[in-house]
């Protein structure tokens, strides 16, 4: 058996799990630009003013073990000088020999990182692997999930791409749907657009697929020529109806390629729904993404190049078949994945998961196995892409803690992994990971990287000293707590009680890198009395990608009465577990439709009925027909055996974590780290 290795890549970190050919287990987490971080020890560190005059040999602190010669072939520097020296060799206890003398700015004690200049899962994976640079990685099957599309879409940092949409529409993405994101601000931002350019065919389909105008083709390929000369090479094409009758569509394809287009992105392949907003959204995202998207998978495929990457609906596809608007959520479904199976296997059927990292916390409630959505709001867009059902919100330990004009607020901003939180040691701002190690809530010894206390305690001060002074340093700590809390109590409300389920009837299970840490407080907050702790809670995500299993995921659109549906299909169910069907059902003139899973399609009225009745707390008019809008039928790929998913097998005899319970009294987000809350 080869090697299986699983790396999440997040806004802050990367968290890997391996397991080695004889099934045994290794972890580990780099921060997600690619680097280590350790601190210079004083065993052998010349002083400041002696410098260069000491010679090349060095010690590190502060990284987790790693075998003799590892570091070989990595580059150094300081945190605050940009020098940089090559590791010619390295010993298990730190003492690594450098290619020329350190500089005179490297003392005892100063914050170094160091990097290959590669991507993190590929940092990770010479870790775990025990792979020096310049060594051959040994033969393995990786997987990955990341948030990079998200980045890049949130981050503006796509492609330059052009938009082909039928005459007439050209404006589409700058109007949309004329809803405003906040009603009642005195001055509205302009939506986002990603698009460069802008270029409207003449053609006209109608719905039933009546040509109406001709496709003119020559004012197309003037418009790709006019783009190629600005140099743009990505499009987007999406016509009206395109999603129903794409014979234009393939054709504008054609003749943008002939032009010499190098990418270029259809909206029927990529979302096949009526609504030209939400579709033409999509299809700009997707051809947006695709640059930075290939960019980061094309830096790791040179370890493994039959890799596989997580979709955001939780399914396995290659990196050649994968869409960049299908991997916005593929981190935190791992982590819904892994959350639902390490619950199964405890007796847990419905719980809420807590899943807080540096830069976010996602949120969802899961009954057996996670739900799904399939549009998502990202950047003030609405795509249709499949998801796992997730709340995020802008709460995780990097979250800014800052004064505004309202008073003190927590996020939305995030330090990231650079600079990082103040105790990053880069000159970072004061963030919730900062109030953590402030009040004493975990073991800075413990952390994957070297820890500056007093760079928290400092930027503290400063924040302390933009209040009024009514609350003490340590008080002001307290509050920003109570504000991240509130934040992800919010997330977890809109995602259980805003559907219709009480989340005092689910255990919370918490991880992330510091989910567990603010468990206590958000179960008391909720009414939850259970909370439930992995074992493998600081990497959770990636071992739910690690147990995930391929899947492909069949959509159609309907938009038909029910019952006439009902009345072409067979009396048959499938109670494959292997097998999902999901139907979007509403009453005929509703917009926003229920989703409703299914075995037996005749079921679907009473499904529908229940569902209604949950949401809204009435059973839906009698008088009202049913219409159906979509079906989709996950199907995922049979186990055969545990030789193929040794992982899945390993755990299966029983899951190892911590279950607890809230004590009734409140208080339990005080606790520092040793001390018990003294709960039943």
């Amino acid at each position: 058996m080869n090697w299986r290795i699983a790396a999440d890549t997040g806004g802050t970190f990367t968290d890997c799990h391996a397991l080695d050919p004889q099934g045994r287990e290794s972890r580990c987490k780099v921060l997600s630009t690619g680097h280590l971080r350790a601190t210079l020890s004083n065993r052998g560190i010349p002083a400041p003013s002696e410098g260069a005059k000491n010679g090349p040999d060095t010690f590190l602190s502060g990284l987790p073990p790693l075998p003799n010669g590892l570091l070989r072939g990595f580059s150094i520097r300081s945190l605050t000088h940009h020098a940089s020296r090559l590791i010619t060799s390295h010993d298990e206890n730190g003492q690594i020999t450098l290619d020329s003398p350190p500089p005179a700015e490297w003392h005892t004690g100063a914050l170094v990182e160091l990097f290959t200049g590669e991507e993190a899962p590929v940092l990770g994976t010479r870790i775990l692997t025990n792979t020096p640079p310049g060594a051959a990685f040994p033969p393995m099957q990786l997987r990955i999930a990341t948030t990079r599309a998200t980045n890049a879409l949130l981050e503006r940092k796509g492609s330059r791409i052009a938009l082909f949409i039928t005459q007439g529409f050209g404006d589409l993405l700058h109007i949309g749907d004329q809803r405003r994101a906040d009603l009642f601000a005195l001055r509205h931002e302009p939506r986002p657009i990603f698009h460069e350019l802008a270029c409207e065919v003449p053609e006209r389909v109608s719905v039933e697929g009546e040509v109406l105008t001709p496709l003119d083709e020559a004012a197309v390929r003037a418009s790709a020529l006019d783009a190629i000369a600005k140099g743009i090479t990505t499009a987007a094409v999406c016509l009206m109806h395109g999603h129903a009758h794409p014979q234009y569509e393939l054709r504008v394809g054609e003749i943008l390629r002939e032009c010499g287009f190098t990418h270029v992105v259809l909206s029927h392949q990529t979302a096949a729904f009526a609504k030209l907003l939400p579709r033409a959204q999509s299809t700009v995202a997707d051809a947006y993404l695709h640059g930075p998207v290939q960019s980061f998978l094309n830096a790791i495929r040179t370890v493994s190049p039959a890799m596989q990457v997580m979709t955001s609906a939780g399914g396995l596809k290659t990196a050649d078949d994968i869409r960049p608007k299908d991997m916005l959520l593929s981190g935190p479904a791992g982590g819904a994945i892994g959350a639902a199976n390490f619950a199964r296997r405890l007796g847990f059927e419905q719980i809420i998961t807590l899943d807080m990292g540096g830069t976010s916390t996602d949120v969802a409630r899961i009954a057996g196995r996670p739900g799904y959505r399939f549009t998502q709001d990202v950047a003030g867009m609405k795509l249709l892409a499949p998801s796992v059902h997730i709340e995020t919100v802008a709460a995780g330990g990097g979250s800014i803690c800052r004064m505004t004009h309202h008073g003190l607020a927590v996020g939305p901003e995030s330090a990231g992994s650079h600079p990082g939180p103040a105790c990053y040691g880069k000159g970072g701002p004061l963030t919730i990971t900062d109030v953590n190690l402030l009040l004493g809530r975990f073991d800075p010894s413990k952390a994957p990287i070297p820890l500056d206390v007093n760079a928290a305690r400092q930027r503290l001060r400063e924040l302390h000293a933009q209040t009024d002074g009514t609350l003490s340093e340590n008080e002001l700590l307290h509050a920003l707590l109570r504000l991240a809390v509130e934040h992800m109590t919010d997330a977890i409300r809109r995602i259980s009680i805003g559907e219709g389920y009480d989340p005092a009837d689910h255990a919370l299970l918490a991880f992330g890198g510091a989910g567990p840490q603010h468990a206590c407080a958000v179960a008391e907050s909720l009414g939850i009395r259970t909370i439930l702790v992995p074992q493998h809670a600081g990497i959770l995500s990636a071992v739910g990608l690690q147990e995930a299993i391929p899947e492909r995921l069949e959509e159609k659109e309907y938009r038909v009465p029910l019952s006439q549906f009902l009345s072409d299909m067979s009396d048959e169910s499938d109670q494959s577990d292997n097998i999902t069907r999901i139907a979007e059902l509403r009453l005929r003139g509703q917009d926003t439709p229920l989703q409703v899973e299914y075995q037996n399609a005749h079921d679907l009225p009473q499904l529908y009925r229940e569902a209604y009745q949950r949401l809204f707390g009435y059973p839906p008019p009698s008088n009202r027909e049913i219409e159906l809008v979509s079906l989709r039928t996950i199907i995922r790929e049979e186990v055969r055996c545990s030789r193929c998913y040794p992982f899945r097998s390993c755990l299966s005899s029983g899951g190892k974590g911590v279950t607890f319970k809230t004590p009734a009294a409140a208080g339990c987000e005080q606790l520092r780290r040793g001390e018990s809350c003294g709960g039943g």
